[in-house]
C-alpha cells in the first residue's frame, strides 16, 4: 500500500477532482556531516548484536564491509533537534507532525516521531511514513492535510522528510538511487479551504508512461500553471511543462526525499517565485508518480548548509 490509501478504480464518466493548494508558512532545511559513531555505545544491549538480529529478522543482514568501530551517522532524532530550531513559526501550538523517510533510522532504537511530539508545542499527534521511496513525502503531506481538513482549533501541521547515506544494512536500490548524504528539511503547513481534492495526487505509471501522465496530473490543478514554480524529480523530463512559471527545475538524483523540498526552499530564499509551486516526483520502484500543489504566498523560506542560516527578512511579514 505503497500512498496510504486504497487504490481509486476511474470509469470512462468519472471527473478526476481538482488538486487544491496547501498554505506553506515556512520551510528549513540543513544538510549534515558524518554524525557521531556508533561506538563506545551508550546504549544497552550492544548496538552490534541489536542490529545484527533486527537486520537478519528481515533477511537483509548487515551491509558487507559494515564496521560499528569506524561508521558514522546521524540519527533521525539528531536531525529534527537540529532543524526545529531554525523554524521560527514553529513555537505555536499544532495539530500533527509527520516524518518521511526512505529506509528505518540507521539507529533503530530512538524515536524520531516521539522527540518530535516532546519538541513541538501543543502535543501534535506524530506519524512516520517509510518505505516508500521518494512517494514518502507526498504520502506524509496529504495524510498531514487530510488530518487538519477535519480538526478544530489551531489547523497547522510540521511536516518533515529526511534522507540519510549511510545505513548498517542494505537497501535494495540501483546505484542512481543511493542516497547521497544526511539532511532533513521541513514545512510548516496550515489547512485551508477543504474544496477538490486536496494538495496531493498520484498516478500509477510505466516507465513508457511518465511523459503522458505527467501533463495528465498538471491539468488538475486548481490554480493557473503560469503562475506555479514546478519541482521535477530525477528521471522526469522538464519539456512536459513548458508553460511553467520560470520554467521547471529538475533535481539532482542522490535525495529521494528531501531533494525536491531543498531545490524548493533554495529558489525561495533567492526570491522571485510565483505564488504555487508544484513538486513532481517519480519512485521508480513503485512505479508511483506524485505530485503535490503548495500555496507559497506567505512563506518565510530558511536554508541552512552546517550551522549556517540565511533569512530572507523581506519576507518576515507575511508570516502572521
Amino acid at each position: 500500500m505503497y500512498t496510504a490509501q486504497p487504490p481509486v478504480v476511474a470509469t470512462a464518466t468519472d471527473t478526476p477532482p481538482r488538486i487544491t493548494p496547501l498554505r506553506v508558512l515556512r520551510g528549513a532545511y540543513r544538510e549534515f556531516g558524518r554524525g557521531l559513531p556508533y561506538e563506545p555505545d551508550p546504549l544497552h544491549p550492544p548496538l552490534r548484536e541489536y542490529l545484527r538480529d533486527l537486520a537478519d529478522l528481515h533477511g537483509v543482514g548487515l551491509r558487507a564491509g559494515f564496521d560499528l568501530s569506524t561508521a558514522r551517522r546521524t540519527t533521525f532524532v539528531e536531525m529534527a533537534e537540529a532543524l526545529v530550531p531554525l523554524l521560527g513559526g514553529a513555537d505555536r501550538p499544532m495539530d500533527v507532525v509527520a516524518l518521511a523517510h526512505q529506509a528505518p533510522d540507521a539507529d533503530f532504537r530512538r524515536s524520531a516521531t516521539c522527540r518530535l511530539n516532546d519538541l513541538l508545542p501543543g502535543s501534535p499527534m506524530p506519524f512516520a511514513v517509510s518505505d516508500q521511496g521518494s512517494a514518502a513525502p507526498f504520502t506524509a503531506l496529504r495524510l498531514a492535510a487530510a488530518y487538519l481538513s477535519a480538526a478544530a482549533g489551531p489547523r497547522r501541521a510540521l511536516v518533515l522528510a529526511a534522507d540519510q547515506a549511510d545505513l548498517p544494512y542494505d537497501v535494495p536500490l540501483r546505484p542512481e538511487h543511493r542516497i547521497a548524504g544526511d539532511a532533513m528539511a521541513a514545512l510548516l503547513v496550515e489547512a485551508g479551504p477543504r474544496n477538490g481534492g486536496g494538495p496531493v495526487a498520484t498516478s500509477l505509471v510505466s516507465a513508457g508512461s511518465v511523459a503522458r501522465a505527467v501533463p495528465a496530473l498538471l491539468e488538475r490543478l486548481a490554480v493557473p500553471l503560469r503562475s506555479t514554480f514546478v519541482v521535477l524529480g530525477p528521471g522526469i523530463d522538464p519539456g512536459a511543462v513548458p508553460d511553467a512559471a520560470g520554467g521547471a527545475v529538475l533535481v539532482e538524483p542522490g535525495m529521494p526525499c528531501t531533494g525536491g523540498w531543498v531545490a524548493l526552499l533554495d529558489r525561495l530564499a533567492r526570491g522571485g517565485l510565483p505564488p504555487y509551486a508544484a513538486l513532481l516526483d517519480l519512485a521508480p520502484g513503485q512505479g508511483v508518480l506524485s505530485l503535490a500543489l503548495l500555496d507559497l504566498s506567505g512563506v518565510v523560506a530558511e536554508t541552512s548548509s552546517g550551522s549556517h542560516v540565511a533569512v530572507p527578512t523581506e519576507h518576515e511579514e507575511c508570516v502572521s
